[in-house]
């Protein structure tokens, strides 16, 4: 934990994770990431708010999820946006922030299916593995190529077993367990579907860690 924690994060300096929608690359900073990344996502550190990016312009205006959201910004140049803090054993702490629509788009998708397992309940955190760009035209007549990440929940651990958030405090309390919420599985866990050939299982973050990660399910289950 950094000294500096018991500031707002936003005024802090993090690293910062990104996606290219031009030329399908994951970035942290200016590091190609490759496909195949892990990373864990925090998403008890959820927020949503306003933001434009440009050349030299980077300004965004957000609150945790759950909170009252920030005024509307009177310039139209501002886009809806999100963020979230991840951590990789590899190359640690990070913040994806990110008024694309596309990555925006990704990014609330994954947290809608976080919120669908119990283990969401149970603090438990997800473990996602940073896949292969999916391509989008854009545009009836003068259609543009973008790409849009694809990132999937291969597994979920314990938030404090993650040294750099253990002692962050979580701003946004896990959703309440509901009868309709649904035991996660791993990939790897489940059975092949019919006529696909099985796809080889990522690398565990447990051996990136070195440790052994407690089996899914956490405190009740």
């Amino acid at each position: 934990m950094s000294d500096l924690d018991d500031f707002d994060h936003c005024g802090v300096y993090l690293q910062r994770l990104k996606f290219n929608a031009l030329t399908a690359v994951y970035l942290l900073e200016d590091l190609d990431l490759g496909v195949g990344s892990l990373w864990v996502g925090d998403t008890l550190t959820r927020r949503r708010g306003f933001g434009k990016a440009g050349d030299g312009v980077f300004e965004f205006y957000m609150t945790p999820v759950g909170s009252e959201p920030p005024k509307t910004p009177q310039d139209d140049k501002f886009k809806p946006a999100v963020g979230m803090l991840w951590w990789s054993p590899e190359h640690g702490l990070a913040e994806m922030i990110t008024n694309s629509s596309l990555l925006r788009r990704t990014i609330s998708d994954i947290w809608d299916t976080y919120k669908t397992y119990r283990q969401a309940a149970d603090w438990l955190l997800l473990v996602t593995e940073f896949g292969a760009p999916r391509e989008v035209k854009v545009g009836k007549n003068n259609t543009r190529i973008f790409w849009t990440p694809v990132l999937t929940i291969v597994d979920c651990m314990p938030r404090d077993q993650i040294p750099a958030l253990k002692y962050r405090p979580p701003t946004v309390p896990p959703p309440i367990r509901l009868d309709q919420q649904i035991p996660f599985r791993a990939p790897a866990l489940l059975p092949p579907a019919k006529d696909r050939r099985r796809r080889s299982a990522p690398e565990q973050l447990s051996d990136l860690l070195d440790d052994e990660l407690p089996e899914l399910g956490g405190a009740g289950q």
